[in-house]
């Protein structure tokens, strides 16, 4: 109804439109919110000091074709590729996925990995900046208080030698909400010894989590198959997946070690990969630098 009234309007996602809710509290036309057009919630992403500046009514499908995003950014850019469907992506934005506070949402979980904080704005300017693991409090619920809107979301440098990704398990298809979703972020040193391993897991619990101390656990180490195995036990075995009328815990229990192990194999891989390019670089340089000695 709102889109066919205002077909040139922007859906503000500060209200998510739930049940219960009257649907005029879903929805602002743009000629409400011209007073918020300041950086933020007009759509854009900027550099802001050595952070990225994400605004909050970017839209799913801005963000996961924005050069900007893609460049600083890749692990977001690639979860807005994978929410929900075509039409949901090009209407929905960051701002109302995370407002609404849904624990199998995509985007929290990458959020989480990548170290990001929410901004909220509130009454007469004030703003404050939230961590994204302390933002959700309880099953949609959220760490937004009365009169306050979120701004945008500052996203830290992503550090060199970094794998990042995201997938999920759904029950009926891609665009569905995780039964299971899992962000990843792997930075290894040149040596290709892991420096940082972040895990962050949606649809298992009220909120979305992310999993403690598993940098700590395996810091020096190579992705071997054996720490493979041991970081998909340690994770499926740090959280307390729910059960609900679709999935057991011990189902979601079998898919998280499943997600884990196929992924952190696939960055071995990549890993093995790079190091064997680097060293054939070396090799075909090496006769050159001799020559260049001579």
């Amino acid at each position: 109804m709102a889109i066919t009234t205002w077909p040139q309007q922007q859906i503000d996602g500060g209200w998510p439109v739930t049940f219960g809710h009257d649907a005029t509290e879903g929805h602002r036309t743009r000629g409400d919110y011209q007073f918020k057009t300041r950086q933020g919630l007009a759509p854009g992403s900027t550099p802001r000091g050595w952070s990225l500046f994400i605004g909050s009514m970017l839209t799913h499908h801005q963000i996961a074709t924005h050069p900007l995003i893609g460049r600083h950014a890749p692990l977001l850019a690639e979860t807005a590729r994978k929410v929900a469907s075509v039409q949901i992506r090009n209407l929905g934005t960051w701002g109302g996925n995370i407002a609404h506070g849904e624990p199998g949402a995509d985007p929290p979980a990458a959020l989480m990995v990548s170290s990001a904080q929410v901004e909220l704005m509130g009454e007469g300017g004030r703003s404050r900046l939230v961590a994204i693991k302390d933002f959700f409090l309880d099953y949609l619920t959220t760490d937004i208080r009365e009169g306050e809107l979120i701004t945008g979301f500052l996203i830290p440098p992503t550090p060199p030698g970094t794998f990042s990704a995201y997938d999920k398990y759904t029950l009926r298809d891609d665009g569905d909400l995780a039964v299971v979703g899992m962000a990843m972020r792997l930075q290894m040193t040149p040596a290709h010894q892991i420096a940082d391993l972040e895990i962050a897991l949606s649809g298992v619990s009220v909120v979305p989590i992310q999993i403690p101390r598993i940098s700590e656990r395996v810091l020096g180490q190579t992705l071997t198959d054996p720490v493979i195995k041991d970081i998909a036990e340690y994770v499926k075995n740090a959280c307390d997946p729910l059960s609900d009328v679709e999935v057991s815990s011990e189902y979601r229990r079998w898919v998280i070690e499943a997600l884990i192990t196929k992924q952190l194999s696939s960055f071995s891989e990549a890993s093995s990969l790079l190091l064997s390019r680097t060293m054939l670089r070396i090799k075909v340089l090496s006769p050159l630098a001799k020559r260049s000695l001579c």
